[in-house]
């Protein structure tokens, strides 16, 4: 019985190193594909020192290829990357070739300096950034949101309600590490979850070191009418 448990240690112990180990080769890869696409490299992960916020972290490409694989995407759409960090996923939209507008909103003044910087570097008349609070913008703007753990959980339930008080149409919402704050869109008036699914491995490679969990929401003010 001794062995067995000790086997099974050994096995979770490598699985453990595999996991980490392949994570950073999977860093190294996506800051490729960041000089690639636009220039510069955007694998950094650090703190935050904006108020509200819990760290930063770019999102995968195949972590994107995955949460956006159902996605149809039309001239009208206009998405909205809510703490975009450095702005992968603005390039990555532009990689995809995204027919409408592409915004991404970032308060902390170092990372809103890289995004501009290969923004100007790789000039698209469909992608801005916005160097400024989320609490602050305008959302009636956006049919597509994109968040990857931008905010605390009190942070995200005051978005949300700004988001609320002023979309005049439907709209979609991906969220990636849902696990603190999906509960708050969970039965909340409105609000319908399309999918929730989690992103851990491809291919025997590890995306994440654990299983990160994506929802994918539709949201549907009072005084709009739903798409046919």
């Amino acid at each position: 019985m001794k062995i067995k448990e000790t086997l099974i240690e050994l096995k979770h112990k490598a699985k453990y190193i595999c996991a980490r180990y392949t994570y950073r080769i999977m860093n190294i890869l996506d800051g490729i594909c960041d000089i690639w696409l636009c220039g510069s490299w955007l694998a950094r992960k650090r703190e935050t020192n904006v108020n509200g916020g819990t760290g930063y972290e770019p999102t995968r490409y195949w972590a994107l290829d995955i949460l956006f694989k159902d996605a149809k995407f039309t001239e009208n759409d206009s998405f909205v990357d809510i703490g975009c960090g450095e702005g992968r996923v603005l390039v990555w939209l532009i990689h995809k070739r995204f027919p409408g507008q592409i915004t991404g909103i970032e308060k902390n003044h170092d990372e809103a300096a890289i995004a501009k910087k290969w923004i100007e570097h790789c000039p698209n008349e469909n992608v801005r950034l916005i160097e400024g609070d989320a609490m602050e913008q305008f959302y009636d703007d956006y049919t597509i949101m994109y968040l990857f753990r931008p905010l605390n959980e009190e942070f995200f339930k005051c978005l949300i309600q700004r988001v609320e008080s002023q979309l005049t149409h439907p709209a979609r919402v991906y969220y990636l590490l849902d696990f603190h704050s999906r509960k708050y869109l969970t039965g909340r008036q409105g609000w319908t979850m399309i999918k929730r699914e989690y992103i851990w491995k491809i291919h025997g490679l590890y995306v994440f070191p654990y299983p990160v969990f994506y929802s994918i929401w539709h949201y549907i003010p009072n005084n709009s009418v739903p798409n046919s």
